[in-house]
Formats: C-alpha cells, sequence, structure tokens
C-alpha cells in the first residue's frame, strides 16, 4: 500500500502594508534625517565641513524625533545654574552624563530653532540683561554641559559611542546652533511674526475700526497683544474654542477676520 502523503498546508497570504506606520518614531527619523542634511547643505556648516561628523547628524535626528514625540522630559534647569548646581556625585557617571546631555540639548535645540536658550519665560531674557548676554550665556552654558557629557562618557570604564559624538557637539556647538537655525527659520519658518508695518495695514485696511466699540478700552496695542497671544495659542493647540476667542479678540483690535486664515 502506498505511503500517503499529508497535504501540503497552503500558506496564507500575509497583509503587508504599503507605506509605513507613522505611529512609530521611524518615519519620523527618516523625515527629520532627510530636513536636517538639506538644512546643513545651505548651512554654514555643512556635513563633513571640518571634521567626520555623520555621526551629529543621527543625533540631531533623534533628538528632532524624540522632541516631536514628546519623549523628553525636560528637566533642564535655568540659565547657568547646570554650571552651579552640578548633579549629586552619588548617581553613577552615566547618570550623570545622561543629567549634561539634558541640559545641552535643551539649550542646543532652543538656540536653534527658537533663538533662546530657554522655553519657560515670555522674555527673551531677564530683567536687566540684555538679549545678547542671554544668547551669549546659554551658548557658554550649553557647550559646557556637552563638554561635562563628554568627559564622563569618555573616562568611564567602558566608553560609549556617544562620547565622541558629545566631544563633537562641544567643539562645534555655535555651528551646530546655526545649523539648527538654519533648519528651523529657513525650512520651516518657526518663529515668523507680523511685522509692525503687516499689523498696521490689517488694522488700517479693516472696514471694522476702533471707533464702532466705544464701550471697550481704546488701548489698539494692548488688544492687538492679545488678539497675537490668542493666535498663537491657537496654532500651538487648534480647538474650537480656541479659534472662536482669536476670532473675536480679532474683532475687539479692529482687524477685519476675513483677512485671517482661521
Amino acid at each position: 500500500m502506498p505511503a500517503i502523503r499529508p497535504r501540503a498546508r497552503q500558506q496564507e497570504p500575509v497583509f503587508r502594508p504599503l507605506f509605513p506606520d507613522w505611529s512609530t518614531p521611524r518615519p519620523l527619523s527618516f523625515f527629520f534625517l532627510e530636513e536636517l542634511l538639506e538644512a546643513r547643505a545651505k548651512s554654514t556648516f555643512p556635513t563633513g565641513a571640518e571634521e567626520n561628523d555623520e555621526d551629529v547628524n543621527i543625533y540631531l535626528a533623534d533628538l528632532l524625533t524624540r522632541t516631536a514625540r514628546l519623549d523628553n522630559e525636560s528637566g533642564a534647569l535655568f540659565g547657568s545654574m547646570p554650571q552651579w548646581q552640578p548633579p549629586s556625585k552619588t548617581l553613577g557617571r552615566q547618570a550623570r552624563a545622561r543629567w549634561y546631555l539634558e541640559q545641552g540639548e535643551q539649550r542646543l535645540l532652543n538656540l536653534g530653532l527658537f533663538g533662546r536658550g530657554e522655553d519657560r519665560r515670555r522674555r527673551a531674557g531677564l530683567w536687566g540683561m540684555t538679549r545678547e548676554d542671554g544668547h551669549r550665556r546659554d551658548m557658554v552654558c550649553g557647550r559646557a554641559c556637552y563638554e561635562a557629557a563628554a568627559a564622563l562618557l569618555e573616562h568611564g570604564r567602558q566608553p560609549v559611542p556617544l562620547a565622541a559624538t558629545a566631544a563633537r557637539v562641544a567643539r562645534h556647538f555655535a555651528e551646530y546652533v546655526q545649523v539648527l537655525e538654519t533648519l528651523g527659520r529657513g525650512r520651516w519658518d518657526l518663529g515668523a511674526r507680523l511685522s509692525e508695518r503687516q499689523l498696521v495695514a490689517l488694522v488700517t485696511d479693516s472696514p471694522e475700526s476702533t471707533q464702532d466699540y466705544p464701550d471697550r478700552d481704546d488701548d489698539r496695542s494692548a488688544a492687538q497683544d492679545r488678539f497675537l497671544d490668542a493666535l498663537n495659542r491657537f496654532r500651538r493647540s487648534p480647538s474650537q474654542a480656541h479659534r472662536q476667542r482669536a476670532l473675536n479678540l480679532a474683532q475687539q483690535a479692529g482687524i477685519d477676520r476675513r483677512t485671517l486664515d482661521l
């Protein structure tokens, strides 16, 4: 009697998505890396300008990805405090290096993308300190934090590759700030604001003027400030409530609602 061969199991079709899952970090990191390379090519510090620094491109793309996904828990101290209040020596080298990296990363991102070293104050600098003073202080502190992180990572029992990357960022901190500035301002148009002339044109060209509202505060500058605050809030967190508030304040400021892209 011939042996009975078992029927071969028919392989079930496997679904393979055509596009990547955008909920994962990989597509974001690809996007940021491509944008970063384009920005570096147009900046005054292109890739490989002074040394082989492709690893810094990968590091910066990962940093932007973590920031966009809100994976960074910002424990950054204000101003130059990291230089005067270092982490506890009871922490291990890796933990202290991570702490210094967080301080440096916060300043690198904010200086490059937004032109300021920290994002917790509305004013660009402290009272009694010029914007240039604050910028210079944050540049020095950011570079010092990367130097400290590189030293801790390099002189540990097992040096890690990130030590060389942190050392490169420290050596060319100002140049990488300029690269991120090219990325944020040149490609993404971050921080774009209406000029005073544009704002005045919006108000004067509007068919609605402050004379139509005799019962409200005549301080047009204050009304315009409230409108701009509401507009920025809507841009950061779009919602119907924020949109309606921006429209209402635009009317109070004498700005024609039809000219707004809301």
